[in-house]
């Protein structure tokens, strides 16, 4: 999220971005993050906005 920040990154791109490499993590035994599971994970993310 700080490279995103630093980057003034869309706020929902930051959140996928985030979203991304905590998944990838988490289905691997340890950290390790994959340009192609990256890919596969950012195309099955949808961030809809929640109102009251």
């Amino acid at each position: 999220m700080i490279a995103g920040i630093h980057r003034q990154m869309d706020a929902v791109d930051m959140l996928k971005d985030a979203l991304c490499y905590s998944t990838s993590n988490a289905m691997n035994w340890f950290p390790m993050v994959d340009d192609k599971q990256l890919a596969n994970i950012k195309s099955s993310i949808v961030v809809k906005e929640i109102t009251r």
